[in-house]
């Protein structure tokens, strides 16, 4: 379920079409306006437009170096909401810039270096902003598991005031949260080489194992990740998202 809204960060873009596209929302029509160039190899026009809509979502809805970001944009009134959006929402502004960061180096290596050069650097600024505010959504707590006692340091569904004190006890940290960031950072890591991007994601990973219900009834492992340690219930969203996270691990250890 989360997979289909995982994209939320380019369609909330969307809501701020006309800032987006440089269009005046008193004047849509664009009538008497300067189009400016066309771009006719679809691949460097949709990769243009990515940028735009991306960069324009993260100028209306975030704040500040800490990269605070809001739940609402209005593009009417330009206020952003004062509830703060929960971490898979933030996750989706990593996925977007490293998605952005993946599709500039395939056009490098096929020889296509203009967008590259204008905005590599500019998105893998963004994407270390946007690591380290994701330490306001990060808590510790102790965890007594399927397997263990142990302490944690997960992503919290709220932002807190500081980084590194967020409430991540009961039902405020959910599995599913944890496996879509391990599946951005790997992305983060491979088209960075920064380590750690990988080893946020292998602890990440560790905790969500660490979830897997190895409990027995009539001989049987009942088995799955419930949808957080709070909760009884087992998702699809709560297990499925992990499932290539733990291909890529595999790949990336083949051997060692």
């Amino acid at each position: 379920m989360k997979k289909a809204l995982s994209s939320l960060l380019l369609l909330a873009a969307m809501s701020v079409f006309c800032q987006a596209c440089g269009k005046n929302p008193d004047n849509p029509s664009g009538e008497g306006e300067n189009p400016g160039p066309v771009i006719t190899d679809p691949a460097t026009r949709n990769v243009s437009r990515a940028i735009e809509l991306t960069d324009a979502a993260l100028q209306n809805y975030f704040t500040g170096a800490s990269m605070e970001m809001s739940r609402y944009y209005n593009p009417y009134t330009k206020e952003k909401s004062s509830e703060k959006g929960s971490i898979w929402m933030y996750t989706s502004a990593i996925e977007a810039t490293v998605a952005i960061m993946e599709v500039l180096v395939l056009q490098k290596e096929n020889g296509n270096t203009e967008l590259y050069g204008k905005y590599f650097a500019h998105f893998r600024s963004i994407l270390d902003k946007l690591f380290d505010g994701m330490q306001y959504y990060k808590g510790n707590y102790s965890l007594t598991s399927f397997t263990q006692t142990a302490s944690w340091n997960p992503y919290a569904v709220d932002r807190a005031s500081s980084p590194g004190t967020a409430n991540v006890t009961g039902v405020l940290n959910v599995y599913d949260d944890q496996m879509w960031l391990v599946r951005e950072l790997i992305g983060a890591w491979r088209v960075t080489g920064e380590a750690k991007y990988l080893s946020e994601a292998e602890y990440l990973a560790a905790y969500v194992i660490d979830g897997w219900d190895c409990t027995v009834k009539n001989g049987k492992e009942r088995g799955g990740i419930p949808w957080g340690p709070g909760y009884y219930s087992k998702h699809a969203c709560s297990n499925g998202p992990m499932i290539s996270p733990l291909v890529w691990l595999s790949e990336i250890y083949s051997g060692k």
